[in-house]
């Protein structure tokens, strides 16, 4: 029989946190150190994991893990792969971050599917390599420890992340409690309770006339125990769009204004359902009798098609999906949402031109005029490449490639990237089209404008 001795409880610690100051010196001596014939800029290395740690409160393992792919400076976006528990999230950041991305990817050598911090670029670097370095340049650094406060390690750069972003949040005047879950979300924690072992006191951070960061809690939790009582439904549908649509799925614009739409819809109608304000509106609200109440108004009084009703469904099980995950008390209402089946619909309709139709159309457009170029370059580049109307509207010059093999490189539907060949007779149109005397296009102009000189809209504006 193996006998398991517990474990010798000691008295807990604050975490050291690092203020902008201390965490400037740090950054500087890790972009110090030489190189060496095993390891090549360990400065630029060093520097950037540190600041990774310290700007987006990521885990030392995360960093090392990154790979060149994962770095998306044009989105302003990082992606976070097998963190704890084998949980991956997207990371917006801001253009600092991206900058110092951006060229640690250029001395990597560009993109790929490579190590994004590597010092023989095959292996990624150990978080223990970094924390050795960390432990050495702190002890180097001398920095004073307080009295109740561990030592240094390289995690404290991440509770000092945390931390900061609850004290900037005070000194703006915002409530942190209805944060929690954006915060714990960005930093990957698997329950925003997590966010609760952040120190109550620390007077290093605290400034005179500041509050200090105390008994940081969930809402709705006092000493443990779950409060009972109306819940405000505003802060759960932010958390649903900033966090889970935006940060973790990571969907356009277009499909987040989807998801805007049938949520203002349901609101709308809950609110006069029950005779009261929006802005009212508290979770226990959304019961499943009037889920169904909705999609009927929705069918009989707002006309709406059958695979409208479908779409507005499907936004509903995404809402309720993360509903469930933050109200566990919600669970039996949204699996009775989840089992709203979608109705069966004859599929649309499909319209289309033969090939003397297009030519008659191609034919009979106006050759002159303030738009007539523009206008015969846009049909005959949809006929081309069979592009959608957003992917046209987003089209920019840099996306042409007008040499010897012409093609256009179209970013579409599902984030995902196409490249098309042009015909000879599409070539002269958009040359001619993007062409001005003055002066070569940026390669972020667009290629198809509207009267203003903006972007052409879908809807042809």
């Amino acid at each position: 029989m193996r006998i398991t001795r517990r474990r010798r409880e000691t008295a807990q610690r604050l975490p050291f946190l690092f203020d902008i100051v201390a965490a400037r010196q740090l950054l500087d001596a890790a972009a110090a150190p030489p190189d060496n014939p095993k390891a090549t800029g360990r400065g630029a290395t060093y520097h950037a994991t540190f600041a990774l740690c310290y700007g987006l409160g990521l885990r030392a393992g995360e960093v090392c893990g990154l790979r060149l792919g994962d770095v998306d400076t044009g989105r302003g976006l990082l992606v976070v792969r097998g963190g704890k528990f084998g949980k991956s999230r997207l990371v917006p950041h801001g253009p600092r971050i991206s900058e110092l991305l951006a060229h640690q990817v250029q001395r990597r050598g560009g993109y790929g599917d490579g190590p994004l911090f590597s010092f023989d670029a095959a292996h990624s670097v150990h978080p223990g390599s970094a924390s050795q370095t960390f432990h050495r340049l702190v002890a180097e650094l001398g920095f004073p420890v307080p009295d109740g406060v561990a030592p240094p390690r390289l995690h404290c750069l991440r509770h000092s992340f945390a931390v900061g972003c609850l004290l900037r949040w005070y000194r703006e005047g915002l409530d942190p409690q209805s944060r929690l879950y954006q915060l714990s979300t960005f930093m990957g924690h698997v329950d925003p309770a997590s966010n609760a072992a952040l120190p109550d006191d620390h007077a290093p951070i605290s400034r005179r006339g500041q509050p200090a960061v105390r008994s940081v809690r969930p809402t709705g939790v006092v000493a443990g125990k779950v409060m009972t009582g109306p819940r405000p439904l505003g802060p759960l549908i932010h958390s649903f769009f900033l966090d889970h649509l935006a940060t973790v799925k990571g969907l356009w614009a277009a499909s987040m204004r989807s998801y805007r739409d049938t949520i203002r819809l349901l609101l709308c109608f809950i609110a006069q359902d029950k005779k009261t304000k929006i802005t009212k509106l508290t979770i226990e609200d959304l019961t499943f009798e009037r889920l169904l109440g909705f999609l009927r108004y929705l069918e009989n009084d707002r006309d709406n098609h059958v695979r409208t009703r479908n779409q507005r469904l499907a936004a509903l099980h995404t809402l309720f999906d993360y509903i469930a995950s933050r109200e566990p008390e919600m669970l039996e209402v949204c699996q009775r949402v989840a089992a709203i089946p979608m109705k069966r619909a004859a599929p649309a309709e499909t319209h289309f031109l033969e090939r003397d139709e297009v030519q008659a159309l191609l034919r009979g457009l106006p050759r002159t005029g303030r738009h007539a170029l523009r206008d015969r370059a846009l049909l005959v580049f949809l006929y081309n490449t069979g592009a959608r109307a957003q992917e046209v509207a987003d089209l920019r010059v840099g996306h042409l490639e007008l040499g010897e093999a012409p093609v256009v490189r179209l970013h579409g539907k599902g984030d995902k990237g196409r490249t098309c060949p042009l015909w000879r007779q599409t070539t002269p149109l958009l040359a001619e089209l993007i062409d001005s005397p003055n002066a070569a296009p940026s390669a972020t102009a667009p290629v198809f404008c509207s009267a203003t000189g903006e972007a052409l809209t879908p809807r042809g504006r």
